[in-house]
This record gives C-alpha cells, structure tokens and sequence, in this order.
C-alpha cells in the first residue's frame, strides 16, 4: 500500500514539474524568437543603409558627367568668344553699320545652328546680326567694366525669333573696342546658344522624363530648369523650398541640403513626400558662375532590382529566424525530456520512445539546416558547425560532467572565431569606406611586443613549436601612435606564421628602433618561420581581400583572407610598409617598417592590481542594459561575487533612481549606450552635471557593442570612467571592477 501511495505521489510530482516546464519552455522560445527578430531587423537596417550609400554615390556620378559636359560646352563657347574678341580688334571696324556686317559674316563663318553673336557697348546696350541696337534685359551687373571677365545669363532676348530659353556667354575684352565714327566704346562679346543644346545633357539623370533637373544659385533660385517635369519642385522661383516640408531620411535635412550647396560641395540625399513617395535630391557644383545642377529623381526609377534584393533579403532572414527557433526549441525540449527520464526510471520505456521521437525530428531539423548551410560560406559555416555539434554532444552526455565541460570549452572557442571573422569582416568595411581614425598615444614598444608574444605563445606551446624574440634592439623606446591597431598588424603576421609551420617548426621575432632624425623612430618589425611558404603568384595578392591560396585546404588554415589586408591598410594608413620574402616550403619572412614621433618623457608604469574578486561582495551596482539576455549575463556575474545589483531598462530609469536614492546608495554603475527612451551617453552628461551628492565621484563604466576609437572618446567625453566593448569578458569585467574598488579604498 506504502509503494502505491510513493508510486502515486512520484506520478504527481511528475505532472507538476511537467506543467511548471511547459510555459518556461514557450517562454525560452518566445525570448530565442524575439532576439532573432531583433537581429534580422537590425541587419536588415544595416543593409538597407549600404545600399542607400551605394544609390547615392551611383546618383552623384551621373550628375557629375553631367556637369563635366556641361563644363565642356560652356568652356568651348568662351573660347569662341574670346577668338571673336581678337577678330574684331583686328578688323578695325569703325561704325554700327560696319560692326553688324562684321557680325553677319562672323555668324556665316562659324555656320551653327542656333547659334548667334552679340556685342555690348558700355552704355548697356548689344547689337546682333541684323543691326538692331537693343537695350540689355539681363543683370547690368554682367557687362558693367569691373564684371568678372566670363559670365553666364540663361534669358529670353527679345531680339530672338523663336522667343525660347537662350545661354549667353558673356566675354569683357581686355582693351575695349572704339568705334570713331558714333563714339561708342565696346566692351564684351557674346556667344548666344539655345538651351536645346544642353537639354541633351539632361537625358540621364532625369532617367527618361521621371526626374527634373536645375539650373541654381548657391541660394537655391532658379536659372534653368529642363523640359522635364514632376509635380515635386513645380514652377517656383526658389527650388529648395518646396524641399523644406519634405521628410529626408539617413541623417539628411532641409537645412543641410542648403549649407552644401551654398558652399559649392557634391551630395545627394533621400526624402519622402506627403503622399511618401521616395526621391533623390543630387547636387553638384558647376563651373558656371555660382550654379550647381540639382536633379530629382524617384527612387523607384533609380533602384527598382535594389528593393527587390533588399526585400528577398529580408524574407530569406525570416526563413533563417524559424529555422534557428525550431532547432533551439528542439535542444530544450530534448533536455527537459531527458531530466524527466532520469528522475522517472520506472516510466523508462515511454520515455524513450519519446526520445526516440524527439530524435528523428532533431536529425530531421538537421538535415534541414545541412542543405540550408552548405550554400554559405565556408568560414562562416565552420564555426557554426562547431556550436552546433558540441551543443549536441553537450546535450547527450549531459550526466558526463567532463564531457560537458569540454564541449562547452570548444563551443567558446568556435564562438570567438566566428567573433573574430565578423571583426574581420567589419575592420575592412570600415576602411574601404575611410572611417578609420588612428589614434596618437604614448607607448613603450617593448611591452606591445611582449604582449603580442605571449597572446601567440600558448599556441605555439600547443603545436609544440619553437618560438625566439630578439627586442634588444628596441630598449626603453617609447613611441606615439595607434598602440591597437599596431597589435592587431603583429598579432595577424605571427598567427599566420603559427597557423601555417607545421608541427616542430620554428618563428623567430625580431625588432629594433633607430633615431631617424627630427624627432622620428624607424621601428623595423621581422616575423620569420619555416611554414609552408607561398608561391610568386600568391604574393602578389596576398594582401588583396578574401585571397587565400588555392593549395591550402580551408578545414586545415581557417580564416576570411581578409588578415594581411587589413595589416596592409592599416600600415598604408600609419605611413608604413610591408616586405614579402617567400618560396614554398621554405618559409616566409615579413618586414614591416614604421616611422613614428619620440615620445622624450618615460610614460608612468601601472601595474593592475591583483583581481580579488572577494573585494567585490557587498559591492552596490546599478546595472543599466535594455537587453534581457544581456540583463540576464551581467547580473549573474556580478551576483555570483555577491554583489547587490540593482537593474533597470533605460538611461533616463538609471537617472531617475540614482537622484531618488540617498547619496552612497551606489558603488558603481555599469551603462550600456545604445538605449531607447535615453542612451548611456546622455544619462551619463545628466548624472554628472546633476546636484547629487555622488554626481561628479560614482564611477560609471560602459558596457556596450561599439567598440571603436571614436566610441570610446564619446564615452570618456560623455564623463564615463572605463570603457568594455562587448561582448564582455567575464575576467575584463570583474578586472575593471577590482580596480575602480582598489582606488576607491585607497
């Protein structure tokens, strides 16, 4: 009776535990779905940004050959002006009447169509072909003795038959032209072209008649417009203003649109109308007085196949989305599946055709993702690939403690080489695209070299290679430059140079320093080893990207081919340089030479404290993250020091508690940027400049994706202490926070 009451209570406890699973499993796959989501739209966001840049260069060059012909045709009509200015002093003339035969046969001479000759005396008036003394309608201004001597007038002559657009090139001779006989002193000349002629030149940027193009000032008024219309600028005087209730997109405005083309400078930008139809709006400068030739030009006649990608791009991401989701959901079904089996032995054999089940329909999801990764790349797929099969053997051996524990270890591995691929990937787009600003700060040269050695000398301790460094060349030398970006160009040589010696192979490590004169060291860098080598072809575009040689089998030497490009970028941009020496199965040997700045005053040795984390219980953060998964990993860290944390979503929720709590109630506080409602970088401005009594002494560390030199400045600018690209360390972390705790004491 006893065994049937335990069996009874053991089924009850089962079916509780059962319905305590069910939500936090639906709950588990909800938060997997929403990260996703959110990373699918922030790709997406990412993509659609590249590719309103690339839209945008594409509609700025085609208005640039546009003004380059442009240019052209006017330069040719001031030089025929200016051979008529030399004509007519060599002929003589002496009167009106002997002046207009003059013009008659000049206009016989050049034999163009639309094509005419005026000539202005100095009281305002011009004369043409037929004799006709008319007075000028255009900007005095133009033909006045002090003009600028080239000067360009879009203006209707009532003297033209046709009565249509006409461009006058207005020539002001060097010695003025007196004609005796009436008295009357002539200062320029003038070639008259209809606007038909430059209409031609319209043809591309209005994309067949979708667009309409421009002629304006620096201030936006109108000189010409094309026979292409829409209904977005209409017929007004002053073409910008239409654009000031406009919406422009990716950090364009009204008044940036002004400023640029006040100042003469190229650009095109995006906005939306009421009715939120998409237009470019592309402005380049000409050499034609003060005018630019603005065009606007839908987006949908600009892009059309973009948006198809883009959109195609976004439901592929989707497709991806579920396809993760099912196999997640999956791996946690499998394991509170397998707990319920292990604490119910007596209900063994309906558990395991449950497993069973849940088995086929893992190798099912995982066939699936088979046929889905095996058309992406290789280097990406390789990573993913190892998370993927030590999660499984993770989740099969879960009563193995060890074996878990190393599946785990490898899993990290495979995370931060797929991290470092991305870095990889994300260096290069930053430096293609010029946004890479080197940093000038003092250095010991001996340090960044012993620190680079020892990051590669557990590798080579692994491979059981040998590895020498020589730097008594370099002594106490201390230097000024962009000490990370110079790590990242040694690490990337001897990771190649270990990556690619076989095992018992050796890498020798050499530097040395030399005064150079004015202030400035030569740091020689020599990295040699007896790998593999490479052929003559592969040097020579070794350094280009995404190039590895055809002979390396990619599951031996993993990596994008984007390594020695970067190295090879960043040296272009520190003024440096890179030697090659290599034959295959001889070895290479890299040197890269650098000058930079002395530095005379020794820098000030620290020395990190001890990390005693035991210094950290009972410390008080206020940790601000508006990611829960992120919320989630920083608070157990710091709990599991014993800490007291305190959590809150946003910035403006951190500068609300922190001025509602009494002064000493935080110790510290830990600020992601990247917020809604108020970024770390404003909360931060706000809690210092603020009137509580911890305002201006708590130490505020940022925690936060943007990783880059000039995301750093903004966080030390903004009054934060420290600095922690994610994704975090848990060592970095506690690291920081061990330091802050042991300055404070002291």
């Amino acid at each position: 009776m006893k065994n049937n009451d335990n069996s009874m209570n053991s089924g009850q406890k089962h079916k509780v535990r059962r319905a305590i699973r069910f939500p936090m499993l639906l709950m588990s796959c909800i938060a997997v779905f929403s990260v996703v989501i959110l990373l699918t739209f922030l790709f997406y966001h990412s993509l659609e940004r590249e590719i309103y840049k690339e839209r945008a260069a594409y509609m700025t060059e085609i208005s640039a050959q546009v003004v380059s012909t442009t240019d052209t045709v006017a330069n040719a009509q001031w030089n025929l002006a200016a051979i008529l200015a030399n004509r007519m002093k060599a002929s003589q003339i002496s009167g009106t009447a002997e002046l207009t035969e003059w013009i008659v046969s000049e206009v016989k001479i050049h034999d163009q169509d639309e094509l005419s000759f005026l000539v202005f005396d100095n009281a305002g008036n011009y004369y043409d072909a037929a004799g006709i003394r008319v007075r000028w309608q255009g900007n005095l201004m133009s033909i006045q003795n002090d003009s600028p001597k080239r000067q360009v007038e879009v203006i209707t002559l009532s003297t033209t038959p046709k009565n249509t657009d006409e461009m006058v090139f207005l020539l002001r001779m060097e010695t003025p032209v007196v004609l005796k006989a009436e008295g009357v002193t002539l200062t320029h000349v003038a070639v008259v072209r209809d606007m038909d002629l430059f209409y031609e030149q319209f043809q591309v940027p209005s994309f067949e008649g979708s667009g309409e193009n421009f002629f304006v000032s620096s201030v936006g008024t109108r000189v010409y417009r094309g026979k292409s219309y829409s209904k977005v600028i209409g017929d007004v005087y002053n073409v910008l203003k239409p654009l000031e209730r406009m919406s422009f997109r990716f950090e364009g405005s009204y008044e940036k649109l002004k400023d640029i083309i006040a100042s003469r400078e190229k650009c095109c930008m995006e906005f939306s109308d009421t009715e939120n139809t998409h237009y470019y709006v592309t402005s380049v400068p000409m050499g034609i007085n003060d005018w630019s030739i603005l065009s606007v030009v839908p987006s949908s006649v600009v892009s059309a196949q973009m948006q198809h990608f883009l959109n195609m791009t976004l439901f592929g991401m989707g497709a991806i989305a579920l396809l993760v989701l099912a196999a997640i959901s999956t791996a946690i079904l499998l394991i509170v599946r397998y707990r319920t089996s292990q604490e119910l032995l007596h209900q063994q054999a309906e558990m395991n055709a449950a497993l069973q089940e849940a088995a086929q329909t893992a190798e099912e999801a995982s066939r699936a993702k088979t046929v889905f990764l095996s058309h992406m790349s290789h280097d990406i797929r390789t990573p993913i690939n190892g998370i993927m099969g030590m999660t499984d053997i993770a989740v099969r051996n879960l009563g193995d403690i060890g074996r878990v524990t190393d599946c785990l270890g490898k899993i990290a591995v495979s995370s931060k080489h797929l991290l470092s691929l991305v870095n990889d990937v994300l260096d290069m787009s930053r430096i293609e695209s010029g946004k890479v600003k080197l940093e000038h700060k003092p250095f010991y040269v001996e340090a960044l070299l012993d620190a680079c050695y020892s990051l590669v000398a557990g590798q080579v301790q692994e491979r059981g290679l040998t590895m020498k460094k020589e730097f008594s060349g370099v002594g106490q030398l201390v230097l000024s430059g962009d000490e990370l970006r110079l790590r990242q160009i040694i690490i990337n040589i001897l990771g190649n140079a270990v990556k690619f010696t076989p095992d018992d192979g050796e890498v020798v490590f050499t530097a040395c320093g030399k005064d150079v004169g004015g202030g400035i060291s030569e740091l020689t860098l020599i990295i040699q080893d007896n790998g593999i080598g490479m052929s003559e072809d592969f040097q020579q575009k070794i350094f280009e990207p995404f190039t590895q040689a055809e002979d390396s089998p990619k599951s031996r030497y993993k990596g994008t081919g984007l390594g020695m490009s970067i190295v090879k970028q960043f040296l272009n941009l520190m003024g440096g340089s890179i030697e090659l020496q290599s034959a295959p199965g001889q070895g290479s040997k890299f040197a890269v030479r650098l000058c930079l700045p002395n530095v005379t005053a020794p820098l000030r040795q620290e020395h990190a404290p001890d990390d005693d984390v035991s210094l950290l219980r009972g410390l008080r953060v206020l940790l601000v993250e508006d990611n829960e998964l992120n919320m989630e990993i920083a608070r157990y860290i710091l709990e599991e020091c014993g800490m007291e944390v305190t959590g809150v979503e946003n910035g403006l929720q951190a500068l609300e508690i922190f001025e509602d709590r009494p002064e000493g109630s935080f110790d510290v506080i830990l600020m992601d940027v990247m917020m809604p409602v108020m970024d770390g970088l404003e909360a931060t401005r706000a809690i210092r400049t603020g009137s509580h009594g911890d305002a201006k002494t708590i130490p505020i560390i940022a925690m936060t994706a943007n990783a880059y030199a000039e995301d750093r400045r903004a966080v030390f600018e903004a009054g934060m202490d420290r600095h922690l690209a994610k994704p975090i360390e848990r060592e970095e972390l506690l690291h920081a926070l061990v330091e802050l705790r042991t300055r404070t004491k002291d």
